[in-house]
């Protein structure tokens, strides 16, 4: 007994010859002018340069923050300058938190006070 013969529709065919020559064809014209990712950083080195050393220096600026925060220097005045930052953080710049939702939950507030 033979094994049935391998047949692919000619729909399928030409939906993939529509959707994959396309794509081959893109990448074979646009391939050779790729260039090295040495070049783009490079480039974008030299037309970002403000940029990059900004954000350098934001990056530095939260580690030491957070390495700070780390080791904890209690009762000294960087601490009590971190403290004040810390909760700028937490409260999203306002000078207190404010109600996140307009309904009160009946469960949060006990008259009896049990």
């Amino acid at each position: 007994m033979k094994p049935p013969r391998f047949r692919v529709s000619r729909t399928i065919l030409v939906q993939s010859a529509f959707m994959l020559l396309p794509g081959a064809l893109l990448y074979a014209i646009m391939k050779p002018r790729q260039r090295s990712p040495e070049e783009l950083r490079a480039d974008l080195e030299e037309k970002y340069a403000p940029q990059i050393k900004a954000s350098k220096a934001q990056r530095d600026a939260m580690q030491q923050f957070f390495t700070n925060l780390k080791q904890g220097q209690r009762g000294t005045v960087a601490d009590a300058d971190q403290e004040r930052k810390m909760q700028g953080l937490l409260t999203h710049g306002k000078s207190h938190v404010v109600r996140h939702y307009a309904y009160e939950n009946p469960a949060d507030k006990k008259e009896d006070g049990s």
